[in-house]
């Protein structure tokens, strides 16, 4: 079946169950992003103009750059949900594990639907929507809407605007396509203004933010004839700046470095003192979705991401030696 053909069965699947059923849960990853919340709201927008029940949760808390989202305060934080629901929506979740286990899919949710744009998704629901053409989940749940024949509303746009942007990486990863930027157009025809969205999520730091991220860029090391560079926040560091929410943007940093290939950040959990988030980053060909699958994780081919047990000594040397190999 051509993938086109396939996409709009699947769509048209989702839009009746839509329409046949009344309480909806939505949820995605934990420690959400750009992305993640952008398509959790749009789609929780569209649900209740539909006179739908719409509960949104998350294991983690929404970060503060993303206060600004319309309707933010929708998303609640919690570690377990009580109740059931007619359907679920589960976003951006490559494995189930990872919405951080606050509501049983099987027990609670009638139905459940998985949405999601990265590469080897696992498919552990009634309905799968996997796009790995998809620069976002964002893209998808536009397109959802759109299906719909609903017409977006300001709020709508600016959310999926957000999911894309970041996503994306600012529109510079090879995520980016003719597609992204024909609905990128589109969304921006509902009066967004990019400068003030670019300038509240990357232009906008506070004074703890930036010392957290003048102690992880000092903790900065070179590996592997330079290829390799990686940085690490510690909970001390968290606790000396008085910051648990670092930059965003602080992985990317090494990939400017010219002969850097894969940039590496490492972060204590303060919920877990035995696990370790390692995100990857890369340029190129360099694909670094194989590395972060090696070791449980996910993601794509430039930007990828994993939990390790293992204190943080433990963890740096279990990922650079297994990446070290590929540079030897």
């Amino acid at each position: 079946m051509e993938p086109k053909i396939k996409k709009n069965r699947i769509v048209q699947k989702i839009l009746k169950v839509v329409k046949d059923k009344v309480s909806f849960f939505i949820t995605a990853h934990s420690n959400p992003d750009g992305d993640t919340l952008g398509s959790e709201l749009a789609l929780n927008s569209w649900l209740r103009k539909l006179g739908k029940r719409v509960t949104i949760v998350n294991v983690d808390a929404v970060p503060e750059i993303y206060r600004f989202l319309p309707r933010v305060d929708l998303i609640k934080k919690k570690k377990k949900v009580v109740g059931n629901f007619d359907v679920g929506f589960i976003l951006e979740c490559s494995d189930p594990g990872r919405i951080g286990g606050i509501i049983n899919l099987d027990g609670q949710l009638g139905l459940v639907i998985s949405i999601d744009h990265h590469l080897f998704s696992q498919s552990y629901g009634d309905i799968n929507w996997f796009d790995s053409q998809a620069s976002a989940t964002a893209e998808q749940v536009y397109q959802l809407i759109k299906k719909s024949g609903e017409t977006l509303t300001y709020e709508e746009a600016l959310c999926l605007y957000v999911g894309i942007l970041t996503d994306t990486g600012k529109f510079q990863q090879k995520n980016t396509t003719a597609q992204t930027h024909k609905i990128i157009a589109d969304l921006l025809s509902y009066g967004i203004n990019p400068e003030e969205i670019h300038s509240k999520i990357y232009a906008t730091k506070s004074y703890s933010t930036l010392r957290l991220l003048g102690l992880t860029l000092n903790s900065l090391k070179l590996v592997a004839k330079g290829k390799i560079a990686y940085q690490e926040i510690t909970q001390e560091m968290y606790k000396r700046t008085e910051n648990y929410q670092h930059d965003e943007e602080t992985i990317n940093y090494p990939l400017t470095i010219p002969q850097v290939e894969i940039s590496i950040l490492f972060r204590e959990i303060a919920e877990e003192k035995n696990k370790v988030k390692v995100g990857f980053r890369s340029r190129n060909k360099v694909d670094v979705h194989k590395i972060a699958k090696h070791f449980g994780g996910g993601g794509h081919q430039n930007a990828s991401g994993c939990v390790i047990e293992g204190n943080l000594k433990q963890v740096k040397n279990l990922v650079l030696n297994y990446i070290k190999k590929s540079f030897a």
